[in-house]
This record gives structure tokens, sequence and C-alpha cells, in this order.
């Protein structure tokens, strides 16, 4: 028994076992979205991605979890706002046509194209294009979905310094996004346009490329790639292409994806050709491509391989992500990847509001954010992240024009939420975790809270340990670190410790780090807080009881409560 067959039996999902071409698979006796039951819907235990041979369906085994309802949905700006705007892209396809013509009259452009090993059916098909801007020729990409373009991907040509530009606010998806319309079963997957045109060239025509590395894969194009069972990673032989196809390979499913490594000294897919490699030795490069790893085992050099990645890497991903309080983040010494952060404190001391802060703060700064709320819904979150974004208080944010304009600014942050209607699992949780991983990239996520999700009634502090590790390891899998908000057990008005972590000393002992949040209750000192609103002290203590990688320490932070907003003294 595995996962998918303990989950459809989980289910009551009739289906039977056979040995397919691509391994393993489990024939479902109904399929799940068209309800044909002819025996058409194939679940790939090896690969995780289902397909449906009579409506065409087909998608991850996560995606099928979300479409039976056992993944929380998950929303974003966009999709709680009071206003709905549709983001259109405003690309002459005249213009096209006008540089397609103009590159097909230019001989020596289309001999130096010819030489990076472009077809003339490939530039047709692409509807390659050339321009002359303040004296330098640009070679155009258009990129299409259906047969409209959505954006232009502009390179210089030689003698030119080599440089690019793109249509300000065009959509960013996978060069030759189409060709997945026509569900192919394996993908091979490059790193930029004169890759996949070089290939389609040569004669292989199911080939997208990234916009923007690892980071550029939208939403849109995760979704669009879930319907396929094997995909073929060439990156560019360079420490960026390579850290960039681990990224992409764990966001996709590392299940299905393949490492293609080209012959030594070929930088990418292009060089490969003009070198007069042939479309049979790249099928052979193909055919002798491998997993990125076997779970949990890795060799020698695969880990100083990482190390040098983490070493000549400048990214925010590997030096971890660090907080908007300088004193605080130099006691926790940032969030660093597969860590596990347990936040802590009395009701109503700031626990959801610091953790806003922090969700608001990261996506800010274009970090795919994820908060995992179950105790309220999105709508009751959105006045207290519109009151810390503009500084008005939530009592007065509750206005269609306010909204509006915050909305407006606020509808591109990849600030996500997730929320469930029902009493769910940690299973249930951490799928939905992990279909927000690859859906959208998520590197940063706010679980709120531990004790709402587990309220065992035979044995409270076995389960709370067990789901705590079971976060870590989730941290650890993604590669992302989690806020896990806990609640203590009752005290008075003193400071908690780490021993009043309630219900288990797991808790304090799975965790990296370790924040206990405390503020003084007005009623202790009326004199100095009469006429405020509010139960506490803006004054909050913000203590660092366990850190894994630094020394910890106290600091204090100042919260207005009507702005949700914690500033540093």
């Amino acid at each position: 028994m595995d996962e998918i067959t303990n989950y459809l039996e989980d289910k009551n999902i009739s289906y039977k076992l056979s040995d397919g071409a691509n391994g393993k698979e489990a024939i479902c006796k109904i399929c799940a979205f068209c309800r044909d039951t002819k025996d058409h819907f194939y679940l790939n235990l090896e690969h995780k991605v289902f397909f449906c041979h009579k409506c065409n369906a087909s998608g991850t085994f996560l995606t099928l979890k979300e479409k039976l309802g056992d993944l929380a949905t998950v929303s974003t700006f966009k999709d709680l706002s009071v206003s709905k705007e549709s983001v259109k892209s405003d690309i002459p396809i005249e213009d096209i046509e006008k540089a397609h013509a103009a590159l097909l009259e230019d001989g020596k452009v289309l001999k130096y194209l010819h030489s990076r090993k472009f077809t003339i059916e490939a530039i047709r098909h692409f509807k390659l294009g050339l321009s002359t801007e303040d004296g330098i020729q640009w070679l155009w990409f258009p990129y299409y979905i259906n047969d409209t373009p959505v954006n232009i991907k502009k390179k210089s040509l030689p003698p030119a310094e080599k440089m690019f530009k793109r249509v300000v606010g065009g959509k960013s998806i996978l060069y030759n996004i189409n060709i997945l319309k026509e569900f192919p079963k394996d993908i091979v997957l490059v790193e930029g346009e004169a890759d996949c045109v070089a290939l389609w060239s040569a004669g292989l025509h199911n080939v997208v490329s990234v916009p923007n590395g690892a980071g550029g894969l939208s939403p849109e194009d995760s979704d669009e790639l879930d319907r396929v069972s094997k995909i073929y990673i060439v990156p560019d032989h360079d420490d960026p292409g390579l850290e960039g196809a681990y990224k992409i390979a764990n966001r996709l499913g590392i299940e299905r994806c393949y490492h293609a490594i080209l012959p030594y000294g070929i930088k990418d897919v292009n060089k490969f050709f003009q070198e007069k490699y042939t479309l049979e030795q790249f099928l052979s490069v193909l055919g002798t491509s491998r997993p990125f790893h076997v779970q949990y085992i890795s060799s020698l050099g695969e880990e100083v391989s990482r190390s040098i990645l983490k070493l000549t890497s400048k990214s925010s991903e590997e030096e971890g992500l660090h907080l908007p309080w300088k004193r605080l983040d130099k006691l926790i010494n940032g969030f660093m990847p597969g860590d596990l952060i347990s936040v802590a404190g009395r009701p109503g001391t700031g626990k959801t509001a610091f953790s806003i802060n922090l969700a608001y703060y990261f996506s800010k700064m274009n970090i795919p954010t994820l908060f995992f709320e179950l105790e309220m819904r999105p709508q009751r979150i959105i006045p207290r992240i519109v009151a810390l974004h503009t500084g008005i208080d939530s009592d007065n944010v509750m206005q269609v024009d306010l909204l509006q304009k915050a909305y407006r600014e606020l509808k591109e942050f990849p600030f996500l939420f997730a929320y469930v209607y029902k009493k769910p699992n940690f299973e249930f949780c951490a799928d939905t975790i992990r279909k927000g991983y690859h859906r959208y990239g998520l590197r940063f996520v706010v679980f709120d809270n531990l004790h709402f999700l587990v309220r065992s009634v035979r044995d409270q502090t076995k389960e709370i340990s067990i789901t705590v590790q079971n976060f870590k390891l989730l941290a650890e899998e993604l590669g992302i670190p989690i806020v896990l908000i806990a609640r203590p057990r009752k005290t008075n008005n003193r400071i908690i410790t780490n021993e009043d972590l309630k219900d288990s000393a797991d808790i304090e002992g799975d965790s990296d780090s370790v924040i206990l949040i405390h503020r003084e209750p007005k009623a202790a000192n009326e004199e100095n807080y009469k006429g405020e609103d509010g139960n506490f002290a803006p004054e909050t203590l913000i203590r660092v009881s366990k850190a894994r990688y630094s020394s910890g320490g106290d600091c204090y932070l100042i919260m207005d409560d009507k702005q949700c907003r914690l500033t540093e003294v």
C-alpha cells in the first residue's frame, strides 16, 4: 500500500492496479471529473499524476485531492476584494506581423539565425520579429496564449551588447505554452526562448521555456504543467542554471522531474545544436537523464555541489528571510529555509498581529506568503491588513473607496490565505501547504494555530508532539520557514516561559526558534493608559527564548492595536 492507494481506499474509490508503460497505475472505476464509469481514470503511483482518457482531465495527486475537497481553499487579495479587475494585454497583433515581415526580409539577420540553428519553419511558427530602435536591432520573441499575444521579449542582436526588454504589463508565462493544450505525456523544459526555438527547429516540439528562471513560474504555468507526467529539465550549465533547476523540480514535484545533463563544455540547448549535435544525440541525453534525487538519500558529490551553490548564491532564499525589526532579526538571525518557529503568548497579547506583520512585510518584498487561519475567515483579517497598509485605524477602513484604493495597491502582493470550514487534520493542512508551494512557490507560511488543529479527547500531549514534529518535517521537506502559533497554559499576568507551552515540551524541542510575546494589562497601571482603547499596554516584550542558530534574547516593540502595527522602540 502506498499514499495513493491508501487515499483511494479511505475515500471508498474502486480501483484496480496495473503495470503501465510509465510504471504501476491505479485504474479507477469512476472519473472524479466527468463521472465516466468505464475505467478511463488512471493514477500513476510513481509520478503521482492522473489522466482521464475520456474527458482529458489531468493533473497531480494534489490536484485530485483539491477537486475532492481534501484541501483548504487558498485565496489571494484579488479573490477577496470588493472590486474585480481583469488584466488585459494591449499588444497590437499588427505590430508583431510588421516585425515578423521585417525579419523575413532581412537576409543578414536570417543568416545569423540560421547559424543559431533556427529553421525558417520555426521562425514562421513562433512569429519571430525584428525592429531597429535607437540604432540597435532587436529580435522579437512574441508570447501567445492560444492566438492572443500577451507579451514580447526583445533581445539585442550583435554587435550590440547583450540586452533584453519586455512589454510593460505583459504576462509572464511559459514560452510555447500552447503545446500543453495537446496533453503531452512528457515535456522538455529549457531556460530561454532561443533554447526552445532551437530544439523545436531540430524536430522536438514538446518543449517550453521559463521566462525568468525558477522565480518566473506563475501559478497558471504550474497548473498547466500539472497535466504532464514527466518533465525533463535541461538547465544552463552554470551555477544559477543548476540552482534554478533544483528549485523548479522541487516546486513542480520532484517525483516527476528528471535532470537532463548536457555534455561537458556545452552551456545550453542552443549551443548544443550549434556544436552540430543531432536530435538523436539530444534524445540520448534525455534517455540518460536521472531523477534529481532519491528522497532522503544523496551522494557526496551532490552535497558538495549544494554547498558550492550555497556559498556562491547571493539570493535571499539561501540567506534566509530577514525580519522587519532589526533588533529582533539580530536576536533570531533571520528565518532560514526549513525552520519551524513557534510563537506563543497569552490571549490578546498580539500573536496573530505579530504574524500578520511578518506576512505583510514578506509579501511586500515579493516573497510568496501563506497565512493559514483556522479560527477566523480571511475577511476578518482584511481590516487589520488594510489598516497596517494604509495607516488608517481598522475601525474606519471598511469603506468601499478605501478598500478599492487598498486593493489596487495590495492586489499584486503574493499574500495568500487558507481557510477551511470543517475540522481538518494535519495531513489536510500539510497537503494544502504543499499545493500552495507547488502552485505559488511559497517561501513563508504562518499557521494559526496549533491547539485549534489538535483537540484530542484521548491523548492531547501525544497528538501535539506528533503534530509539531510533522510541521518541522514539512518545513524541511519544502525548504521554507513555517511560523506555528501556539497557546500557553493559563497563567497570571507574569511573563510566560517555554515550560508554559501548552500540552507538550516537544513544542520547544522540535522548534528551531521559540518567540514568546508579553504585554502588561492596562489595569495594572490605569493612570498611564487612561482613555486608551484595548486591554493591554502597547509596550510588547518579544522574547526569543530559543534560537538554534543564535543567542536569543529580549527586545521591545510598540503595538498599535488599531492599526495592527508593531514598530521598534
